[in-house]
């Protein structure tokens, strides 16, 4: 064995030590800071493009309610939807109701009729709005201010106008169904804004007119413009052609061609980001068979790297928008990447005086560092983070804080705040010594699930927000009933699950039932109404009724069944009884 002296056995590791220190400091502060940036970025883009979706569609959702409230008039009946439309004052009356029950700027709800009649009413601001009146066999029609303070309309201006002419007119004049007009510039503000128009029939099946409600997508636009992307970062919602219907950018999204005002298309946009990854965007939705899906992927530019999240919009309107969020890597590295320069110089200072204070430095900037990398390779793999344990008020300070609140959207239903099924799933399966398919024999636990009887009949009968406000109400009741070491889940639409840990006999699982039961079907509150929904329980014991998750889910959801099917089948022999 060669002999090598036991001086260069210690100096020689010594020597590279101060050398490699800083090096592989720097090396690994990139690394893993770049690794954790790119899987929150990732998630970050696609739970913005999901925001302004849900925005955008709420706003469509917006316009057809309206819509509806309109034609269905206020005793919602045929003879009320048709008999107001004869009179002009009705007919105004009409329009400034349905406008009343909306009451959001930039909403204008109109009515054409056949004989050329028209009543509009728009939603300037809060306390304005413009009225538009045009009599039958009119040549003008007349525009009026309306204002809180003002009880009489005042008179504004004249123009030429026939809404027989108007393309929500003739797009929907021989339809039954709601139509949905293309993007285009409106008569008189000149806004891209969209229409939803359906044509109004007596009880002949004569056509009367056509009412429409617009909406305007300066509402996007300004929804786009409050996000708080990154430095560089753009969103956009284009339609399936490419022309850009709203942006957070302030660039001018029109343009003159053969004496129309058009929107521009996104691949024209003055944005680099946009213009190098628009052709991505557009392969991507050649390629979707259904228009469904998100896409998220990093492409190559003159700009760098960028994160491209694209997703499709206005689905349940069967209206055909892409939303695509676009930021630059180095928007997201760039704190990274400071705090390596910085860091690398405090660790060669502090290891040139001082090993120890440089070894301390160095092991607390790589705990927090390597304690963000697991947390991103847990939500990568679809696990629940650990908890961090960082308190900083830099870049990492702000990614732990971050990542928590990743963490805790990971874990609760967005509706109900209550956790959601990957969670209960994933706590069942973490329980003491579970290996992932077999729930151990000494492990002994309870599962109620719960679903609500007749839930869609409060949907139909009350309305949506009646049901979420439901949902919210029962999940409120059901974490109030159980104690702090229970779970309640939302295990999806109207059903509930509940862990009862260490409860292991069948009278303990009745009586955690029937506590449940009476604080859950008491009557909620909404609107003024007083909302009575019962429920059925099913439950499963562990391990009697089983060991593997799945079997006990299928148990307790046939208990739940059985239950219900007997509550219904006495509810009817009560009826008939009575």
């Amino acid at each position: 064995m060669r002999y090598i002296s036991l001086k260069y056995q210690l100096l020689l590791p010594f020597v590279l030590l101060i050398l490699l220190v800083p090096a592989g400091t720097g090396w690994m502060l990139h690394e893993s800071g770049a690794a954790s940036v790119n899987v929150l970025v990732r998630r970050v883009l696609i739970d913005l493009a999901t925001q302004i979706n849900a925005a955008t569609e709420k706003h469509l959702a917006y316009a057809l309610n309206t819509l509806d409230s309109f034609v269905t008039g206020d005793e919602g009946g045929a003879s009320a939807s048709t008999e107001s439309l004869q009179d002009m004052k009705a007919l105004e009356s009409r329009v400034s109701r349905t406008l009343r029950q909306a009451r959001e700027t930039g909403t204008y709800v109109c009515f054409g009729g056949t004989d050329g009649r028209f009543v509009g009413l728009y939603q300037v601001n809060s306390y304005l709005q413009e009225l538009y009146v045009r009599s039958p066999g009119a040549s003008q029609r007349r525009v009026y201010a309306l204002s809180d303070s003002e009880t009489q309309p005042v008179f504004l201006r004249t123009d030429t106008f026939d809404p027989r002419s108007r393309p929500w007119y003739v797009s929907a004049i021989d339809r039954t169904e709601s139509v949905w007009s293309p993007v285009y510039f409106d008569f008189t503000s000149k806004r891209p804004v969209i229409t939803v128009a359906r044509s109004i029939r007596d009880k002949t099946d004569k056509v009367l007119g056509v009412a429409a409600v617009d909406i305007e997508l300066q509402m996007v636009t300004e929804r786009l413009r409050s996000l708080a992307i990154s430095r560089n970062g753009i969103a956009l919602v284009m339609d399936g052609s490419g022309q850009v219907l709203a942006s957070s950018e302030q660039e001018l999204l029109l343009e003159s061609r053969d004496g129309k005002i058009k929107a521009i298309l996104a691949s024209e946009m003055n944005n680099p980001l946009i213009r190098a990854a628009i052709g991505h965007v557009m392969e991507w939705k050649n390629r979707q068979q259904d228009g469904e899906g998100m896409l998220s992927m990093d492409i190559n530019s003159e700009k760098g790297v960028l994160n491209v999240a694209a997703s499709a919009v206005g689905r349940p309107q069967e209206i055909d928008w892409i939303t695509v969020v676009v930021a630059p890597n180095s928007d997201f590295i760039e704190g990274i990447t400071s705090s390596y320069n910085r860091s690398l110089a405090i660790a060669i200072t502090c290891v040139l005086l001082s090993l120890a204070l440089g070894t301390w430095i160095l092991n607390r900037v790589l705990r927090d560092i390597q304690q963000l990398n697991d947390a991103a390779i847990r939500i990568g793999r679809g696990e629940n983070p650990p908890p961090l344990d960082i308190h900083r008020s830099d870049e990492l300070g702000q990614l732990a804080r971050s990542f928590h609140e990743m963490g805790r959207n990971l874990r609760t239903d967005r509706l109900t705040g209550s956790y959601n099924r990957e969670f209960l799933l994933n706590r069942i399966r973490l329980m003491r010594g579970f290996d992932g398919v077999q729930i151990p024999m000494h492990q002994r636990f309870s599962l109620l699930f719960i679903d609500l009887d007749d839930f869609k009949a409060i949907n139909d009968r009350h309305g949506h927000d009646a049901g979420d406000a439901v949902l919210v109400e029962i999940a409120s009741r059901l974490n109030a009933s159980i104690r702090s070491s229970d779970i309640v889940a939302r295990y999806g639409g109207d059903e509930f699950v509940v862990l009862l840990n260490d409860v292991a006999t069948e009278e303990d699982v009745l009586a955690a039932e029937e506590k449940i039961r009476q604080i859950a079907e008491a009557p909620i509150m909404h609107s003024g109404l007083a909302i009575r929904t019962g429920i059925s329980i099913g439950w499963a014991l562990c391990p009697e009724d089983g060991i593997v998750i799945e079997d006990l889910l299928k148990i307790a959801d046939q208990r739940m069944f059985s239950s219900k099917k007997l509550r219904k089948s006495e509810r009817d022999d009560t009826l008939r009884t009575t």
